[in-house]
């Protein structure tokens, strides 16, 4: 019986309390300046006011109200040359095990996807490649390949 009548002490909190809460949580750390200028006010036609707090153009940040970025922002280099490309190459068609996208990206200071789409993969470094997989996915229990089966699918539904 105490339990029950301790529980309906918390429910029943007179109204005013609850508003003067509600209200707080909306207004927390806002001064009435803030608050009144982060509401847009403007008439319709019809004579009616309209009150909004979006507002009603977007605002573009200046940069330096914007947040540090995550990364530190690097300029595109565009240096390497038709013979650089033509090296790329022929080291990645000589020992394509060995020069892989990323060494080949380290050796001539670029990305991996410029690699990729200077030098792709030979051939037949891939169908090994994807034998391997194959290997792999032969130890793959009955749960996991329904899981690779299933996902085989959803990409044929793009």
């Amino acid at each position: 019986m105490n339990l029950l009548s301790g529980a309906v002490r918390v429910l029943a909190r007179p109204a005013a309390f609850q508003q003067r809460a509600h209200a707080s949580s909306l207004t927390r750390g806002k001064t009435a300046a803030a608050l009144a200028s982060s509401v847009y006010r403007r008439s319709l036609a019809d004579g009616s006011l309209f009150v909004s707090r979006v507002p009603e153009k977007p605002t573009t940040p200046k940069p330096n109200q914007l947040p540090p970025p995550l990364k530190p922002t690097v300029e595109k280099k565009y240096h390497l040359t038709e013979a650089d490309q033509a090296e790329m190459r022929r080291l990645r068609e000589e020992d394509p095990a060995h020069w892989t996208q990323k060494r080949l990206a380290e050796k001539f200071g670029c990305s991996r996807m410029f690699v990729a789409l200077v030098a792709p993969c030979p051939t037949g470094r891939r169908a090994a490649l994807e034998s391997d997989l194959e290997l792999v996915r032969e130890k793959h229990g009955y749960k996991r390949r329904l899981i690779g089966l299933n996902r085989q699918r959803r990409r044929q539904l793009w």
